[in-house]
């Protein structure tokens, strides 16, 4: 059962969904990134996997494959079906409901109420 501290981040974080509506212009989200000092630019390899089918499968053979080889694997995806911690994985296994909290809260304090949910995962 996920404890009070963790109910109410969950509850902070769907407060951003449909918020803003859709936006193209990235100038806002760039702002956000450099308040948070461009974490991305950190990332040295990626794979993004885009399309209408296969996304799911070609993740799951491409990290199976890189863990079996001894890569540390990073996955996000969207949507999840039980809980946000599932789009976060780490070498096969979705992150805690402490870490997933622990990451939140700095991101929604540097957000300045000016993300979406999409953009603040």
């Amino acid at each position: 059962m996920p404890s009070m501290a963790r109910k109410k981040d969950i509850q902070l974080l769907e407060s951003y969904k449909n918020r803003l509506g859709i936006n193209y212009d990235l100038a806002r989200f760039r702002d956000f990134l450099n308040q948070l000092k461009n974490p991305h630019k950190k990332i040295k390899k990626i794979a993004h996997i885009a399309g209408t089918n296969g996304k799911g499968s070609t993740i799951a053979f491409m990290e199976a494959a890189l863990i079996e080889n001894g890569i540390s694997v990073g996955v996000y995806t969207s949507p999840h079906l039980h809980r946000y911690n599932e789009r976060f994985r780490v070498n096969g296994e979705a992150i805690s409901d402490d870490d997933f909290s622990d990451i939140l809260q700095p991101v929604i304090k540097y957000s300045d109420n000016t993300c979406t949910e999409f953009e603040l995962l």
